[in-house]
């Protein structure tokens, strides 16, 4: 290493880090692949808000005088090529220039900061690090495509056979994404058919794979359970043939507790067309913006 990183330098990686993920889990799995040390990640409060993380991170690696660390940091950040994960948001163009522009600040520090020996070294180790994410991807659309697999079996079964398999299989997919699934259970004879904790929120989950589409009472039903849990629950009810309209409108508006999914939506996870938890996250974001709580994965393309 040349020198250690001036304080200009470690303003523009921070800002490079701030606006180059807009949700905290997408930058945390960013410093995992960087080679951040799962010790100094876990000191860092989860909770605050994403410009504190980050400075609260630079702050640790300065402190341990770990330069080799933050300057492979400030490498790993200058590798970010594609924007979509940020164009894909509400105002995204601007969001995605600005992540651009701040990157490309970066960019001429690390230049200055790096001999011929650390670029060499940390493109080795960056090399490594893509090939172990990489394995780590395959592994997961492996995973999908043998859930999707058996997603296929499940449609020649009766009705009433579909149902009692789809909650195994729903129990896999929460698991495949971390999203801490529960199985089913009861509580003073009332059944759920499992749940999971996504963003800070836990989630109760219901599944129904009937010919008909489902109806205000089951939605009225599954509602109820909702609010006799704590105010952080919300629900996610999946109907594989869709909804009435009367009860999508019925339980849309004046503080929704719960989002709605649909066989489409499950085949699109499936088929990798879109993350289970970014599906998640964009129906909650809708239904909080507009109270409407379906939105169906088509009209994501819309």
């Amino acid at each position: 290493m040349s020198k250690k990183l001036s304080a200009p330098a470690i303003h523009a990686l921070e800002e490079a880090l701030y606006k180059a993920y807009w949700y905290k889990d997408a930058l945390k799995r960013f410093l995992i692949h960087a080679g951040v040390q799962h010790s100094i990640i876990n000191q860092l409060n989860w909770q605050d808000k994403k410009r504190q993380i980050v400075i609260d991170l630079i702050s640790i690696l300065i402190n341990e005088k770990d330069q080799i660390v933050l300057l492979t940091l400030c490498s790993e950040v200058t590798e970010i090529k594609s924007f979509a994960h940020l164009e894909c948001l509400e105002d995204g163009a601007r969001k995605s220039k600005e992540a651009k522009a701040a990157i490309e600040g970066l960019q001429s520090f690390v230049k200055s900061h790096q001999t011929i020996q650390d670029i060499e070294k940390h493109s080795a180790e960056n090399k490594t690090r893509a090939a172990e994410r990489l394995q780590k991807t395959n592994a997961v659309k492996q995973k999908l495509c043998d859930l999707n697999s058996q997603y296929m079996q499940l449609l020649s079964l009766t009705p009433q056979k579909k149902g009692f398999k789809l909650e195994p299989l729903m129990y896999d997919i929460f698991n495949l994404f971390d999203l801490d699934p529960k199985a089913s259970f009861k509580i003073a004879g009332e059944q759920i058919d499992g749940a999971f904790y996504f963003e800070n929120t836990h989630f109760i989950f219901e599944a129904k794979w009937q010919n008909e589409l489902t109806s205000r009472g089951d939605l009225d039903v599954f509602s109820a359970k909702i609010k006799r849990k704590l105010d952080n629950t919300l629900g996610l009810f999946l109907s594989m043939n869709g909804y009435i309209e009367e009860a999508i409108n019925l339980h849309s508006g004046n503080r929704p507790v719960m989002i709605l999914i649909d066989g489409g939506d499950l085949m699109a996870v499936l088929e990798g067309r879109i993350s289970l938890d970014d599906l998640l996250r964009r129906k909650k974001n809708y239904a909080a913006l507009t109270g409407r709580i379906y939105l169906p994965f088509n009209e994501f393309l819309k």
